[in-house]
């Protein structure tokens, strides 16, 4: 679970990271942002902090125990069903991190994780970019989908 973990610990602190910085250089708090278009955030963004890798490890799990299949196995599934699978371990949690978050990302529905959930990760600095910390983590868990009636017109 390590390479899923760290995967999706770095998509959810180098996206949020980004996405404070935004919002600094946006209201004023920093003068300008340290990447520009077409930088690799990944390659600017600081490292990322043991916070993003607790909560991968919490939500990674919470997904396992919703769908009821382990992550190792999704992607066992997913690499041998489809072609553009993602390329490693590392990969996947990544592209789990980023859709937790909400981003619509390329997902290999052959995984079987249809009910990864959603979540919030706030960064928060003052006026140093590179001075952050994770402040909290929001799950926003959706239930099970009800299962479709099929009803007419005048139900009786």
């Amino acid at each position: 679970m390590d390479e899923f973990a760290r995967g999706f610990a770095d998509a959810i602190w180098q996206s949020s990271w980004a996405d404070a910085v935004d919002r600094a250089y946006e209201q004023g708090t920093i003068e300008e942002r340290p990447f520009g278009p077409g930088d690799e955030i990944s390659e600017v963004a600081p490292s990322t902090p043991d916070m993003a890798l607790r909560i991968a490890y919490a939500v990674l799990k919470e997904i396992e125990e919703r769908d009821g299949k382990a992550i190792a196995q999704a992607y066992a599934d997913a690499a041998v069903a489809r072609y553009d699978a993602p390329r490693d371990e590392r990969d996947f949690g990544w592209m789990i991190g980023m859709r937790w978050l909400g981003h619509g990302t390329a997902f290999p529905e052959e995984a079987g994780l249809a009910r990864i959930g959603h979540g919030d990760v706030i960064v928060d600095f003052e006026d140093d970019p590179f001075a952050v910390e994770i402040v909290n983590y929001h799950p926003f868990v959706h239930p099970a989908p009800l299962p479709r009636r099929r009803r007419g017109l005048f139900p009786s």
